[in-house]
């Protein structure tokens, strides 16, 4: 709809793997199941959008966290 109305949209983009490859280093995974594993977060129906996303939310929120917690 953008593009018909000659308009373009450029909105922000967020990685977990390359997140997660930058905060978690030394995995031979960064599957979203490999990662849930890893943190111990909840993935009960893999491959079900909600719960994909869910986890995916939990996952940011946990790499946001260790970020912040980082001394600079």
């Amino acid at each position: 709809e953008m593009a018909r109305c000659d308009r373009r949209l450029k909105l922000p983009t967020l990685c977990t793997v390359k997140t997660a490859k930058q905060n978690l280093p030394g995995n031979d995974s960064y599957s979203l199941k490999s990662l849930t594993e890893r943190l111990n977060i909840d993935l009960s129906n893999h491959h079900r959008a909600l719960d994909d996303a869910t986890a995916t939310a939990h996952i940011l929120i946990h790499l946001q966290s260790q970020m912040l917690e980082e001394p600079n």
